[in-house]
């Protein structure tokens, strides 16, 4: 260290040492750390001057983070990376020689107007065992304008190691040992950490979805029947946005959670992801049963948010008032939040919609305005506000209906758009303003009642093709597949060459299992759709299913010359392939798909069942290791293992590839850069 940086750090060290200790409190801060140059810095000068100690243990940082630490006036501790987070906290921990522990991370700082109520905090508890639940506010979405999503997490308690330690290899929590009745539990909002970790350009750079998979899949291993690990494979997978595999998994711990154990933040937050997973599906029954034992245990303003639009969008117009009340009932609490407007403007928008089903515009003109004040940009509801002056005050308004109604419909505002195409239905029928209607019916998925706008709006122009397609597409909706079948075959009848209706009666008929009456009119779409993969691959298919394999390899192949990186191609012709046993085809389709599509992880998981089929076990084992690479999934790890243990078990004790692949197993489940990075 040079003399000029030793000054600096000398300064800093003599800096944190003069601070006042009040109540005889002395505060740790207590970070483990890897490659964190880029954010170290302002995590530290954001709280250097309000603890006593910097205590930063380094994992095996490659660049400056050591150096950096130093300089901001923090002790250096290294430590064996083992792949146990929980570990790593607690050797920073027993290391620390303050009363109280101050837990953060790189990517996260003191929140500049709040830092200074730090000390004054822990006079609340004195010298009792306790730990505070902070407010970290998440930045998400876009860096310039990030959207600010709150949690509550155990960031402060008093350093006694051998009875308050970490718990967990990953998403590891901070627990007393004794029982969370042997200490005092407390939230506040006296000052606030904002983690910058989420904004895109930093999840990526770090990486962290691929360090964090095989260690929350070996947690998974270890305890199979703890509903935690689940819950957090769930958020893992919503943070990559794939939300089906997410809700999956959410919902197996859901159904592993023992009834008459408390509900915390990681078990809300899951059924709250769940029920809004469900209510995108329109399965609002199945979500609201679901929900049904945590919802009356939490005031979550996410969870109860959700579970009133499953109750609006069954008409259950008490029920859902009484959720959207509970959600805003949470604006003062400590609940986690990862819904911006959870606790605010959302439920005031669903007791508004409640208001305008009931017709009681005076309280639905009040709420709006309620809405308004919450909103961050008021004038989004604008329109609906010049709807519910319009119902209230018609003599003072000359706002024209149906044009109001349009405006609300661009701004995706379905509930006022439907009571201003009924104002002006109101006062005369026109099938114009009835399919309108219909629409903003269909699009609040108030299916039968669109239909019935259709069916009327047909009546006064029986001509009209849209209109009929409408029809057909709310009568599918409600499964009366004969009714929505006459209307498409209607729309053809007056417009042969009607490409969505086409297509919609194609996938009409194979979803009622009539496969030879779709044929033609899959035939007539493709030939009409151009380059439709998706199109192309659901008549292939509907070719195998009549038995027809030569037309749909034929079919297969001749798209995958001209679209040869298409996995809606590619996976259905290698499918065949290998029913037939042509598996060097097979492997020579889906070479040819990487060449045009190398990060697709999806054509290396197929390249290892392939292998894995013709007993190629380790060629197949190394498809799998490049697969789980570029997507470190769930589905790819368990095939991998899969392979590895078939494998292991025939090569056991017999020469020194077993051994290879003992290694590279291990380097699978961990953090090492054959997956992690």
């Amino acid at each position: 260290m040079g003399k000029k940086r030793r000054e600096r750090h000398d300064q800093s060290r003599a800096a944190i040492e003069s601070r006042p200790k009040i109540g005889g409190s002395k505060i740790s801060l207590c970070m483990i750390v890897k490659d964190e140059e880029k954010n170290l810095r302002r995590c530290l000068e954001s709280v250097r001057g309000h603890v006593d100690e910097m205590v930063v243990v380094d994992t095996g940082s490659s660049d400056r983070t050591p150096e950096i630490a130093q300089e901001l006036g923090a002790r250096v501790l290294h430590f064996q990376w083992t792949d146990n987070f929980a570990a790593a906290r607690n050797y920073a921990v027993q290391n620390a020689t303050g009363d109280w522990v101050l837990h953060l991370d790189a990517d996260e700082e003191l929140e500049t107007s709040t830092a200074s109520s730090l000390r004054s905090l822990l006079a609340r508890i004195g010298s009792r065992l306790g730990c505070y639940r902070l407010p970290v506010v998440n930045l998400i979405g876009k860096p310039d304008r990030p959207s600010k999503l709150l949690s509550y997490q155990r960031r402060l308690f008093r350093r006694q190691p051998e009875m308050i330690r970490y718990v967990g290899i990953i998403h590891e929590q901070v627990q007393c040992l004794t029982g969370d009745r042997n200490w005092i539990l407390e939230s506040t909002d006296d000052f606030r950490i904002i983690h910058y970790g989420y904004l895109p350009q930093a999840y990526q750079e770090k990486g962290k979805h691929g360090r964090n998979f095989p260690l929350l899949l070996e947690a998974q291993r270890r305890d199979p029947y703890n509903p935690q690990h689940y819950f957090n494979l769930g958020l893992q997978y919503m943070t990559l946005g794939d939300k089906e595999r997410a809700v999956f998994h959410h919902k197996q711990g859901l159904r592993l959670l023992d009834p008459s154990a408390g509900v915390n933040d990681l078990v809300v937050t899951a059924c709250a992801q769940v029920v809004e997973y469900s209510h995108q599906l329109e399965q609002y029954q199945q979500a609201v049963a679901l929900a049904e034992p945590i919802v009356s245990r939490t005031i979550n303003p996410d969870l109860h948010y959700w579970v009133g639009r499953c109750w609006l969008d069954l008409d259950r117009l008490e029920l859902a008032e009484s959720h959207f009340q509970r959600a805003l009932a949470a604006r003062d609490s400590h609940e986690t939040r990862l819904m911006e407007g959870s606790d605010s403007w959302l439920p005031l928008i669903g007791l508004t919609n409640c208001a305008l089903r009931r017709k009681n515009y005076v309280r639905a003109r009040r709420l709006c305005a309620q809405a308004q004040e919450c909103l961050p940009k008021p004038e989004v509801l604008a329109p609906r506000a010049e709807l519910l002056r319009l119902r209230c005050q018609p003599t003072e308004c000359s706002q024209d209906p149906v044009e109001l109604g349009d405006r609300l419909m661009r701004a995706s505002d379905f509930e006022a758009a439907v009571d201003a195409y009924s104002l002006d239905i109101e006062q005369r029928t026109s099938g114009h303003v009835l399919r309108k209607r219909g629409e903003a019916l269909h699009e609040q998925r108030r299916y039968a009642l669109a239909a019935d706008d259709f069916a009327a709006a047909l009546r006064v122009d029986p001509t009209d093709t849209e209109t009929a397609f409408l029809l057909a597409q709310s009568l599918i909706k409600l499964g009366d597949v004969e009714r929505a079948r006459d209307a498409l075959m209607a729309c053809l009848h007056m417009k042969p060459d009607y490409l969505k209706a086409r297509v919609a009666l194609f996938r009409l008929e194979v979803d009622d299992g009539r496969d030879a009456r779709a044929l033609p009119h899959g035939l007539r779409a493709v030939a009409a759709a151009g380059d439709d993969t998706p199109l192309c691959a659901e008549l292939a298919a509907c070719y195998r299913r009549l038995g027809m394999l030569q037309e749909s390899y034929d079919l297969l192949w001749s798209w995958s010359g001209r679209h040869p990186g298409c996995k809606d191609i590619i996976l259905p012709l290698v499918d065949l392939l290998c029913e037939h046993g042509e598996h060097e085809a097979a492997l020579s389709s889906l070479s040819r798909a990487i060449e045009s599509n190398q990060d697709e992880a999806i054509f290396y998981l197929r390249i290892g069942e392939v292998l894995s089929d013709v007993g190629r076990h380790e060629d197949a084992f190394n498809a799998y290791r490049i697969a789980a690479a570029k997507d470190p999934s769930l589905p790819v790890l368990k095939q991998a293992q899969k392979t590895l243990f078939d494998v292991t078990s025939r090569l056991a004790g017999s020469d020194q590839r077993h051994t290879n692949l003992v290694a590279a197993d291990t380097s699978l489940l961990s953090t090492s850069d054959a997956i992690g990075r």
